[in-house]
């Protein structure tokens, strides 16, 4: 890899019991020439502490930058923090949670260099990891190898950041917006617009199952309205974010028509649930022309009958334990 310039990025929040193990994996990776950006989010355990004292005790050929937000500024803020401290002509995702393998690396950069360098997003598959350690199984990611737009606006392909390793091209494009909810999909559109990706199918992290980024159980009726309501949020949020990347490559037309209808159904959705009364709500089920009546008709019924199903919703809680 000496020719390659390689960073990974160690994003880290309350994480005191994982970290050393995390920052540990990416310090043991069997390359020196390696630049590893640590950037903690105000974490208000001892995360940063564990951080610290491992960097005044490390040794090694590594170049091991450490930041620290003084406020909470959120996940995509805070990659986008550590990405203009690196240098590398590549750029790996970790999280202080997770646990790389000792060739990831070096794994990644020979693929990409197999390639002529011309993918700017491999994928890893990823060991599936308790959160006391034990392996459950893998997590297989999905293929990107000639992934074209249109396949992605159909199914889009299982992917997870902490897996990644991105070309400094696609990162430069075009700067993430700090409120945006994810960025793992928006940089597979920009690879597929870029130069491609691909997976790397042979497990190169230990990915962990955590309180960060579980799936809690719904309590209540309007819990679970209030996480649709989110999620339509965090959609447009994110397709607006993707649409400005493909402005960028010329592409925003293409784009916006292959996802018109998504954007409809996240608009329709959010304004139902804002439960605007009956014959507003009547009106927003006519004029949603583009979407399936099925999928109109359920969120219409959310809005207007939510004592309804509160109430099946709570039997439903109490059958269930």
């Amino acid at each position: 890899m000496t020719h390659v310039r390689a960073s990974v990025v160690l994003l880290t929040y309350n994480q005191e019991a994982f970290v050393q193990e995390a920052l540990q994996s990416l310090l043991d990776q069997d390359v020196d020439d390696l630049e590893i950006v640590v950037s903690d989010d105000a974490s208000k355990d001892g995360t940063w502490r564990v951080v610290t004292e491992m960097a005044a005790d490390y040794k090694g050929a590594k170049r091991l930058l450490l930041h620290q937000n003084t406020t909470n500024i959120g996940l995509t803020a805070n990659y986008e923090a550590a990405f203009a401290l690196t240098t590398g002509d590549v750029v790996f995702s970790a999280a202080g949670d997770d646990v790389s393998t000792p060739d990831r690396c070096r794994s990644c950069v020979a693929l990409w260099l197999a390639n002529d360098r011309v993918p700017d997003f491999i994928a890893t598959d990823a060991y599936d990891m308790a959160l006391d350690g034990e392996v459950l199984g893998m997590k297989c990611m999905d293929e990107l190898k000639g992934l074209t737009l249109e396949q992605w606006a159909v199914k889009r392909p299982y992917q997870f950041g902490a897996s990644h390793m991105l070309t400094r091209r696609l990162l430069a494009l075009n700067p993430l917006a700090p409120n945006l909810p994810a960025e793992d999909q928006c940089f597979v559109v920009r690879a597929v617009l870029m130069g491609g990706g691909l997976r790397l199918n042979s497990p190169k992290v230990y990915h962990r199952r955590s309180g960060m980024s579980g799936k809690v159980r719904e309590q209540s009726f309007e819990e679970k309205i209030a996480n649709m309501r989110k999620g339509a949020s965090r959609g447009l949020l994110e397709l607006a974010q993707m649409q400005r990347d493909a402005a960028c490559l010329g592409q925003a037309a293409r784009f916006e028509s292959l996802t018109q209808v998504q954007a409809d159904l996240y608009r329709y959705i959010s304004a139902q649930l804002d439960k605007p009364g009956l014959v507003k709500s009547w009106g927003l089920l006519c004029n949603a022309k583009s979407l399936r009546f099925s999928k109109k008709l359920r969120f219409f019924f959310y809005a207007n009958l939510s004592w309804w199903f509160s109430m099946l919703f709570q039997l439903k809680v109490a059958l269930n334990g």
